[in-house]
């Protein structure tokens, strides 16, 4: 068939606009212009490189007096920083610069991964430490394996304090985590079987 040929020629400005609208958070004319050159398998091969962030680490320049810099890496705990919140919004404008900035498809497919597996920076995700660590894990994973994402989030303190995992224990058992992890992340929500009950897996827990 021949709409099955591989296209060989140069994408064109039309096609090369549409690809970067759906491929990226970048859009300008030179990027269009130099997409519009190259054919669909060049196209593809510059979109799918891993490039290094162009901001390493989110940085916070207050307190004025002394400023905690980069203290996502600091050996200090995180909750002893203050401004969670805005430290939080400092790590989502690292991840819009970065995205803004680096014409790959790693930044969409980073940001689709948070809309599966998702949590809220600003309502019990944890500091913003934990919260930089949970963004970084969906960029590491974005050109991965979703079945090894799915096992890696099941380790992440954003997520684990938002779905209350930290309420989970034997005597107690607290379920949120289990359930949305089985029924939004990964198999789906089984058949209702009763009038606002939904089947449970359960498991022992020792």
């Amino acid at each position: 068939m021949a709409s099955l040929n591989p296209n060989t020629n140069a994408l064109g400005t039309a096609f090369a606009k549409h690809l970067l609208k759906r491929a990226t958070f970048s859009y300008t004319k030179p990027l269009v212009d130099q997409f519009a050159a190259l054919t669909p398998q060049q196209a593809l091969d510059l979109l799918l490189q891993d490039s290094p962030l162009v901001l390493q680490t989110p940085y916070d320049p207050l307190p004025t007096a002394a400023p905690d810099g980069f203290w996502t890496e600091s050996t200090a705990l995180p909750s002893t920083f203050n401004a969670q919140a805005r430290k939080a919004s400092l790590v989502s404008g690292w991840w819009w610069y970065n995205a803004i900035n680096t014409p790959t498809l790693k930044y969409k497919l980073s940001h689709f991964l948070t809309t599966r597996f998702t949590v809220e920076k600003s309502n019990g995700a944890g500091t913003s430490t934990e919260f930089y660590d949970h963004i970084r894990l969906h960029l590491f994973y974005a050109f991965g394996n979703y079945k090894t994402l799915a096992k890696k989030i099941t380790l992440d303190n954003s997520m684990l304090l938002y779905l209350n995992n930290t309420a989970n224990n034997k005597n107690s058992p607290n379920e949120n985590y289990a359930k949305e992890f089985l029924e939004l992340f990964t198999i789906g929500k089984g058949p209702q079987i009763a009038p606002e009950t939904t089947p449970i897996i359960r498991k022992q827990i020792s």
